[in-house]
C-alpha cells in the first residue's frame, strides 16, 4: 500500500496537476525501523534495563534506473555500457540542492533517453562510415525558480531596482512601486503552487500544452485575476531568459486567456455625502478633501496624492502633479475651494509645509498609497456602521450600501456624474485624463441604465418631435 502511494506520488506533474502515464519505474530499497525498547523497571535489590533491539516495522521499494542513494543523496552510477557511450557519474543536484525522489526518477527518465538517442546517434555515425561525434555535454537544469530570481534580480535586471540607472549611454528607467510590488507577489504565489513542486520544475517543461493546462487548472481553484497574474509573470520572466539566451522562444504566447469582466461602481450622491461627513466626524478631513478632489477631477488616487498648487487661473483651479508637471484644470466649485482654504488653516501650525494638497495630517507628511487605503478603509468602515453623536443619535446615519466601495471608484463617479450634467465625452476626458475608449467603455456600462439619462433621452425626443409639429 505504501508503495503504490509512492509510485503514484512519483507520477504526479507539477505544472498540469495530471498523473503521468509513465509506468511506475523500479526502484531502491527503504527500509523502516523502529528501536523499540523495554521500559527500566525496579526491584528493591536491583535496575534491571533490557538490551534496544530494532525491529523492521515498514518496507518501501522503490527502484530507480542508474540512480543510488548515499545517505539520502542521488548520485547517478554510469554503468560500463553507459562509460562507453561517453557519460560519466555525478551527483544529482539542482540549484545547489539535492534531488528529491521524484526529481530523481524524471532525471532517470530523461538520462535513459539520452543513452537511446546517443545510441541511434553512434549507430548512424558507423553507417554512414563517419567519425562518431563527441557527446554533447547535459546543460544544468534551469528551473522555474533561477528563471524568477534572475528576472528579479536587481543586479541583473536592472528595472528592478529602486533607483533610475545608467548603461553606457542608455537610461533604464525601473518599473513602478506598484508593479516591483505585484510581480513578487505573483513570485511568492508561484513558489507556495503545488507545495513547491511548480517552483522547482525545470522551466524547459512548461510546452504550451503545459502552460494552457496549468493556466486552466490555477482558473478553477484560484480564480481568473491570480491566474492571470501568475502566467503574466511567469511570461515576462521567460522573456528576459530568452533574451538572455537561456531559455528558447516563448510558450505563452496567444494563449486566449480570458479577460475578468470590467469593475464599474459608481456612488450615488447620498452615498458620497456620507463619505465625506464621516471622514470629517471621525478626524480624517484630509480624507475628504481627497474625495471631493476625486470627484471634481477624476483624478486617480495616486495622481491626487501628488497634486500640488491650487491656485486660481482665470476662473480655474489649477492643479499640477508634483513628478510629471502635468497641468488639471477644474472648475472652482465652492466645496472644492472651502476644503482646500480648510486644509490650508488646519496645517498652518506644520514645522514642514509640504508642497502637497493632500497629506497625512496625523504624521504631518505626504501619504504612502498603501497608508492612504488603510485610512481610507477605515474611513469607509465607519461610514457603513454610522458614527453615533453619544447621545443616542447619529452624527452620521449608516450606510451600508459603502461596503464595496473602492477609492479607484471616485473616477469612475466623477466621469458619471459629468455625464449626467450635459457634459460631452471630449469635455470629460479633458479633465479626467481618460482615453476616449475607456470613458465610452464606463458610460455605455452605467449609462444606459440609468433612468436619469433615459428620460433626459426621452425628453430630448418629445422636444425634436414637437419642433416638427408633432404626430
Amino acid at each position: 500500500m505504501v508503495a503504490a502511494r509512492a509510485r503514484r506520488a512519483a507520477a504526479f506533474h507539477p505544472l498540469h496537476g495530471r498523473r503521468s502515464a509513465r509506468a511506475a519505474r523500479p526502484v531502491m530499497v527503504l527500509t523502516m525501523t523502529q528501536l523499540a525498547t523495554t521500559r527500566p523497571s525496579r526491584s528493591s535489590s536491583a535496575l534491571r534495563v533490557s538490551a534496544a533491539r530494532e525491529v523492521a516495522v515498514a518496507k518501501i521499494v522503490v527502484n530507480i534506473p542508474f540512480v543510488v542513494w548515499r545517505e539520502g543523496r542521488p548520485r547517478y552510477v554510469a554503468t560500463p555500457a553507459h562509460r562507453k557511450l561517453g557519460f560519466k557519474g555525478e551527483d544529482l543536484r539542482r540549484a545547489g540542492e539535492w534531488l528529491t525522489l521524484d526529481q530523481a526518477a524524471d532525471w532517470s527518465a530523461r538520462r535513459a533517453q539520452e543513452v537511446e538517442e546517443r545510441r541511434q546517434e553512434i549507430a548512424a555515425a558507423r553507417a554512414g562510415r563517419r567519425r562518431i561525434p563527441a557527446l554533447r555535454q547535459r546543460q544544468d537544469i534551469y528551473t522555474i525558480a533561477q528563471m524568477i530570481q534572475d528576472w528579479q534580480d536587481p543586479t541583473r535586471n536592472p528595472r528592478f531596482g529602486s533607483s533610475e540607472t545608467m548603461k553606457g549611454k542608455r537610461r533604464i528607467k525601473p518599473l513602478a512601486r506598484a508593479s516591483r510590488i505585484f510581480y513578487a507577489k505573483m513570485a511568492r504565489a508561484i513558489e507556495q503552487q503545488d507545495e513547491g513542486q511548480l517552483w522547482a520544475a525545470p522551466a524547459q517543461e512548461l510546452t504550451r500544452r503545459a502552460v494552457h493546462g496549468l493556466y486552466e487548472r490555477l482558473t478553477e481553484e484560484r480564480g481568473l485575476p491570480m491566474a492571470r497574474g501568475i502566467i503574466g509573470a511567469l511570461s515576462a520572466a521567460w522573456a528576459f531568459a530568452h533574451n538572455h539566451g537561456k531559455l528558447g522562444p516563448s510558450p505563452f504566447a496567444r494563449l486566449g486567456m480570458e479577460s475578468p469582466d470590467p469593475r464599474l461602481r459608481v456612488g450615488s450622491v447620498h452615498e458620497m455625502r456620507s463619505l465625506i461627513a464621516t471622514a470629517d466626524a471621525v478626524g480624517y478631513p484630509e480624507i475628504g478633501d481627497s474625495i471631493v478632489m476625486g470627484l471634481m477631477t477624476g483624478q486617480r488616487q495616486r495622481d491626487r496624492l501628488l497634486l500640488v498648487d491650487g491656485r486660481d487661473l482665470d476662473g480655474r483651479l489649477l492643479f499640477r502633479q508634483k513628478k510629471t508637471g502635468a497641468v488639471v484644470l477644474a472648475p472652482p466649485t465652492a466645496q472644492l475651494v472651502e476644503r482646500l482654504r480648510n486644509a490650508r488653516v488646519r496645517r498652518q501650525g506644520f514645522k514642514v509645509q509640504h508642497a502637497e494638497l493632500i497629506i497625512n495630517e496625523q504624521s504631518r507628511r505626504p501619504f504612502s498609497g498603501e497608508r492612504y487605503r488603510q485610512i481610507f478603509g477605515a474611513v469607509r468602515a465607519a461610514a457603513v456602521a454610522g458614527v453615533a453623536d453619544g447621545a443616542g443619535g447619529w452624527k452620521v446615519e449608516p450606510c451600508p450600501s459603502l461596503a464595496d466601495f473602492r477609492d479607484q471608484d471616485l473616477r469612475d463617479t466623477s466621469v458619471t456624474w459629468m455625464a449626467l450634467a450635459g457634459a460631452t465625452i471630449p469635455e470629460i476626458i479633458s479633465v479626467t485624463g481618460h482615453s476616449e475608449k475607456s470613458a465610452s467603455q464606463i458610460l455605455k456600462h452605467y449609462l444606459g441604465r440609468h433612468p436619469e439619462m433615459a428620460a433626459s433621452a426621452v425628453g430630448k425626443a418629445a422636444r425634436w418631435l414637437e419642433g416638427k409639429g408633432g404626430l
